[in-house]
């Protein structure tokens, strides 16, 4: 009788551990991202926390290929002399970046890239454009793109574009 007992009180346990398995799946799925902004100063510099922010809304969810590129097409715009020459200036210039009005924070990812970027680590120095071909609905500019200027890189979201020569 007492190994039955002892049978049964491990069976409850092992039913009340896959219980609360379940249940914590339900709450926290695997596959859920979830985007906290950064309440710690890091030390960067405020066109690094723009740059972040502009990375963060505009790549695809910690995609670093296309981080890297997002951030090189903010910088390259700086350098080029047909664009304003801070990142302030290049990111709020009106019309150029959806992203603005979604995921615009900073985040430990985008963190981490704007500081590459700004110290030209993994910076791409043709990009100037860029759009998400699964979602741009402005067929216009991207008809003047593709006429003025070359592909460069294509990723899982986006087409990158430049000029023969851009700086």
């Amino acid at each position: 009788m007492k190994n039955i007992n002892n049978y049964l009180f491990l069976l409850i346990i092992a039913l009340a551990a896959h219980l609360v398995a379940i249940f914590l799946l339900l709450i926290y799925p695997i596959n859920k991202v979830e985007y906290k902004p950064i309440t710690i100063d890091m030390g960067l510099t405020n066109e690094e926390k723009l740059l972040s922010c502009i990375i963060n809304a505009e790549s695809a969810p910690n995609d670093t290929i296309d981080a890297y590129l997002v951030g090189s097409t903010v910088l390259n715009r700086i350098e080029h002399n047909r664009f304003p020459d801070c990142v302030h200036d290049v990111v709020f210039q009106r019309g150029q970046y959806d992203g603005i009005n979604g995921r615009f924070m900073r985040t430990e990812f985008s963190d981490s890239i704007a500081v590459r970027l700004f110290d030209n680590i993994g910076r791409d120095c043709d990009v100037l454009f860029f759009y998400n071909f699964k979602t741009a609905t402005d067929r216009t500019f991207i008809s003047r793109l593709k006429r003025n200027t070359k592909l460069i890189h294509t990723t899982d979201n986006h087409k990158f574009f430049g000029y023969e020569t851009t700086l």
